[in-house]
């Protein structure tokens, strides 16, 4: 694939891929949503659809949900799944996480999934469509993913 079929691929911004639910089944209280995605994000790196066809699942031998920064476990990834938009994780959280009132988050604590990633194959390009130098990641192993709140602004 060249960079220029890369750029029209991956080089918009994602719209909703941030965006998390927390809910409660029978299991128990989770988590679910992006925690990749197939556009540029904040520090204009793109994660190619090749990169993400190939991955390297580190986080699948060690599906631990960690806090941030601390790695403190808080659940477990029980299920991945790659579409369009990128990649899509559901999370169980541990018995006692839910008596911090996991349910009650959203509405006061914005909460984004954060990845460590070790990128292996990437090529730097400069887009004038977008006029910035874009990473264009083509192998990556996803190494851990973590669960951080954000306060919502008053």
């Amino acid at each position: 694939m060249t960079i220029e079929e890369l750029d029209k691929e991956t080089t918009e911004k994602q719209e909703g891929v941030k965006e998390l639910r927390f809910y409660k089944d029978e299991e128990g209280h989770k988590v679910e949503g992006y925690c990749l995605s197939r556009g540029i994000d904040d520090v204009n790196d793109v994660i190619t659809s090749v990169a993400f066809d190939t991955m390297v699942n580190g986080a699948l031998l060690n599906p631990a949900l960690f806090t941030d920064p601390n790695y403190k476990p808080i659940g477990k990834i029980i299920k991945f799944d790659l579409d369009e938009k990128g990649l899509w994780v559901v999370a169980l959280l541990m018995e006692g996480i839910e008596s911090s009132n996991v349910d009650e988050w959203d509405k006061h604590i914005k909460c984004q999934f954060v990845t460590r990633i070790k990128t292996y194959d990437t090529e730097k390009e400069f887009i004038p469509r977008i006029n910035k130098t874009v990473n264009f990641i083509q192998k990556f192993e996803l190494l851990s993913v973590s669960l951080i709140p954000i306060p919502k602004e008053a």
